[in-house]
């Protein structure tokens, strides 16, 4: 999928090892910690302009119908792609329908992520609320039903 953005095209794929160093180079430039490939081989989806990963998204699956998310990352410089209000930007809002595209193709119908208790762990989870995530726990814990997730991310893209 191309997403046409101020920043220019950008390309939203299915992750590949070659795409690993350009994720490691993204997650460390936002002081993440750096899965290994196999760690997120299973599904990852990446957002690339001009040659570079601006954008990372990863969900660990399982046997059940359950997924946890467990990373998303868009590089400071490409977050407020619409307005200043939106702190998450359209990729961000892209990388997320589309590994939900991905889950939903595989059977999962309910999606879990843990919010850090930081300040960017603060907006990620005002984010995640937004597009119909609760948080169910003083441990930053959130879990949604998987389709209205994607339709609250449909209608905001």
């Amino acid at each position: 999928m191309i997403l046409e953005t101020k920043f220019g095209d950008v390309e939203i794929k299915e992750a590949t090892v070659v795409d690993y160093p350009r994720i490691a180079h993204l997650l460390r430039h936002n002081e993440h910690r750096v899965p290994t490939w196999s760690e997120i081989r299973d599904l990852s989806v990446v957002a690339i302009c001009n040659g570079d990963v601006i954008g990372f998204i990863w969900a660990c699956t399982g046997a059940s119908t359950s997924a946890f998310l467990d990373f998303l990352v868009v590089d400071s410089n490409y977050r407020s792609d619409k307005t200043e209000d939106e702190k998450r930007s359209t990729i961000g809002l892209a990388l997320g329908v589309d590994i939900i595209r991905r889950l939903k193709e595989r059977g999962v119908t309910r999606l879990v992520c843990n919010i850090m208790d930081n300040m960017y762990g603060k907006c990620l989870a005002q984010f995640y609320k937004r597009i119909g995530f609760e948080i169910v726990n003083s441990l930053g814990v959130g879990r949604a039903n998987l389709d209205t997730v994607f339709t609250n991310m449909l209608e905001r893209q």
